[in-house]
């Protein structure tokens, strides 16, 4: 890749061993579900999410960072534990767009995307869809 193209920001779900997909997903979707969800506040480059301050979700954050690192490499995963727990997200150009219309969509709708679907976006931004 040259210096002046952008690089595609998708996420990559098969990075992710088949074993542990949809173990991600139940993680993910109880991390990011509205009940769950504290207090969101918009960073610079992200969005942080103060979650529960609770040792199980201590430790479901950090299996979803985790995995979610392999599929989804673009992201920069900050976690601040203290008298409140806050999981930031942030990274480089366009990865706040990508938290606001995926992430944020998904906490006010509860509409988690499947597997699957993660796998055909990815295939479709990255030019590898049908081969």
């Amino acid at each position: 890749m040259s210096n002046n193209q952008t690089p595609v920001i998708a996420c990559n779900p098969k990075a992710i061993g088949a074993a542990n997909r949809d173990a991600h997903a139940a993680v993910s979707k109880s991390i990011f579900s509205s009940d769950t969800i504290v207090e969101i506040k918009e960073l610079t480059n992200g969005y942080g999410f103060r979650l529960p301050m609770e040792t199980p979700m201590l430790y479901k954050v950090v299996e979803f960072v985790a995995n979610e690192r392999l599929c989804c490499p673009f992201f920069t995963f900050t976690l601040v534990v203290g008298e409140q727990f806050w999981l930031e997200l942030s990274g480089g150009e366009g990865v706040k767009n990508i938290i606001e219309s995926d992430i944020l969509q998904i906490i006010q709708t509860g509409n988690f995307p499947t597997m699957e679907a993660l796998e055909t976006v990815y295939a479709i931004k990255t030019g590898t869809a049908g081969g």
